[in-house]
Formats: structure tokens, C-alpha cells, sequence
């Protein structure tokens, strides 16, 4: 799973990567799977919502067709 950090800074499995690396790993783990699966994507809670969507609209650029969004839900 990809986290957006409140930095802006992206991680898969701990480790930063500029965003078309992060799509290269995606895509080479879609071949390695039983069918294409969607990238799926948490955000640090402080990270605004903008910037969010513009780190989704650049993985769409880059080649992302699918993507889920891991959202927590904390008791009100």
C-alpha cells in the first residue's frame, strides 16, 4: 500500500520513491497477481485533502487506472 505522507512525501513499504517509481512497482506486482488489482493508497491524517487529490490525479497521469482510497473511521 502507498501512504502519502504529510510532507507530501509517498512510501510503499517504508522506502521513498518519486511517484513513477512507486507505478513501476505497482505494475510489476500486477503481473505477479491473479489479475490486475488497484493501487491502493492511505494518507497521514494532517495531509490536506488537495493535496491528496493531487497526488491521485499524478498517479492517474503516470498510469494508474484504478485506485483505492484506505480511509480510517474514528468512533465520533
Amino acid at each position: 500500500m502507498l501512504f502519502a505522507r504529510i510532507d507530501g512525501t509517498l512510501t510503499w513499504r517504508g522506502e521513498m520513491l518519486p511517484i513513477h517509481d512507486h507505478v513501476q512497482r505497482w505494475q510489476s506486482l500486477q503481473t505477479e497477481t491473479l489479475g490486475p488489482r488497484p493501487l491502493r493508497i492511505a494518507a497521514d491524517r494532517q495531509l490536506p485533502a488537495i493535496d491528496l487529490l493531487e497526488t491521485i490525479d499524478e498517479l492517474r497521469k503516470a498510469g494508474v487506472d484504478e485506485i483505492v482510497l484506505i480511509a480510517e473511521r474514528h468512533p465520533e
